[in-house]
């Protein structure tokens, strides 16, 4: 035994490296140590690289908690009561305003009164040359315009004064209280509109003539127009007109009326016909128009009348023109006559003067070309002053007006005017 061991460990010995690398390539566990050997501490590990934190998972949603299932109790458990129904929100009951009325009235009146000074030019000595003087209301206008529907609009008005409808005979006017205009007027869009009632016909200029913003010439009756102040046509019928407006900014008057009772042209069962074509552009500082005029006679025969105008309208110092001819035929009084007006209006701002307005007239008138030396010239001039009061958006005025008239019947007087005026509106 004793020559055997040395070998058995030169052999162990030998063995020792090889085994030892055999068990570090090998993937297989370590052979226990002995319980009673302590363990070999183990070799550190190089650290590893640092891996980048990861993103925080979102929480998860709660999952909804399962239905409850039926209850399968007996009929002895108690049901549930149900809930009432929603009433919903409370409803406040809307207080609304009180309704403005469908209709308006809406009064408005004017005021004219004259002081006139009157001188007659006559080669006999006997005629006297001391001038007149005389002081009168000319005009005291009172009226309403009203809207009683959506289509339906209305118009009252008296006059009191000196009536040029009565004075339409050539004997002057006459003081008298008359119904000046009083008519009713329902529209129908695009198909024009009816109007019944106490009205101007639609022949000439009409009451336009005389309007504020138009050629007013101070005087009783200097503001009438030729048609009307010659007699050929009374100033207001009774009267049904129609009146359509056309293509092209035209517009179309008929109307079928009577002379007023008591006039010198009142026939009963007798009427006018009147019609008009005028032309006012709104882009264009222009105007014209014609009108004809049939009247009839209880013996058969009727006469007529015609008459056409032209005007301008310019804005440097609002400038106006206007240029007319009116005739008349049958019954052998064929009548011609002419008329130019010019009138222009300067803004002058002095305190309560607003303006002032000048104005021209030059007429000719022959009331029977058949007859000799019967036609006359005359001319106005005149200016008016436009005074602010501060209680009407229609200011009052002052007018100056000189007339003349000429006949050119050399044994007849040349008549001078002059007439200072007060208007006032509302």
């Amino acid at each position: 035994m004793a020559l055997r061991t040395p070998w058995l460990m030169t052999c162990l010995a030998l063995s020792a490296p090889a085994l030892a690398q055999d068990d570090a390539d090998a993937p297989s566990e370590a052979p226990e140590a002995p319980a009673d050997e302590p363990e070999a501490p183990a070799e550190p590990e190089a650290p590893a690289d640092p891996e980048p934190p990861a993103e925080p998972e979102p929480p998860a949603e709660p999952e909804p908690a399962p239905a409850a299932e039926p209850s399968l109790a007996g009929e002895d458990q108690a049901q549930p009561v149900p809930l009432p129904p929603d009433p919903g929100p409370t409803r406040v009951p809307m207080v609304r305003p009180p309704a403005e009325p469908d209709w308006t009235l809406d009064p408005y009146g004017e005021l004219r009164a004259e002081l006139s000074i009157a001188r007659l030019d006559h080669l006999d000595a006997r005629v006297p040359q001391s001038p007149t003087l005389t002081l009168g209301l000319s005009r005291a206008l009172l009226g309403i315009d009203g809207t009683l529907a959506d289509r339906l609009s209305v118009r009252v008005a008296l006059w009191a004064g000196l009536d040029p409808v009565v004075a339409a005979d050539g004997t002057g006017p006459t003081p008298s209280l008359v119904l000046h205009e009083a008519w009713a007027r329902v529209e129908f869009g695009q198909f024009g509109s009816l109007v019944a009632g106490h009205q101007a016909m639609p022949f000439a200029l009409g009451l336009e003539y005389g309007a504020a913003d138009g050629f007013y010439f101070p005087g009783a009756v200097a503001f009438l127009d030729l048609s009307t102040r010659t007699g050929v046509v009374p100033m207001l019928q009774n009267a049904l007109a129609y009146q359509l407006d056309l293509p092209a900014q035209v517009e179309l008057d008929v109307a079928l009326g009577q002379p007023v009772e008591g006039s010198p042209e009142f026939e009963p069962w007798i009427a006018d016909v009147a019609g008009r074509v005028r032309f006012h552009p709104d882009d264009l500082p222009v105007a014209a128009g014609v009108s004809g005029l049939l009247k009839s006679r209880p013996d058969g025969h009727s006469n007529g009348a015609w008459h056409a105008y032209a005007g301008a309208f310019l804005e440097p110092a609002s400038l106006r023109v206007l240029g007319e001819l009116l005739g008349t035929a049958g019954d052998g009084h064929d009548a011609l006559g002419f008329g130019l007006d010019v009138a222009a209006t300067a803004d002058l701002g002095l305190g309560p003067a607003q303006g002032v307005t000048g104005l021209f007239r030059l007429e000719r008138w022959d009331p029977s070309r058949a007859a000799i030396l019967d036609q006359s010239w005359s001319a106005a001039l005149g200016a008016t002053l436009d005074l602010d009061t501060g209680a009407s958006d229609r200011p009052a005025s002052i007018g100056l007006l000189y007339e003349l008239a000429v006949p050119m019947d050399a044994a007849l007087a040349i008549e001078h005017d002059v007439t200072v005026q007060v208007r006032a509106a509302f």
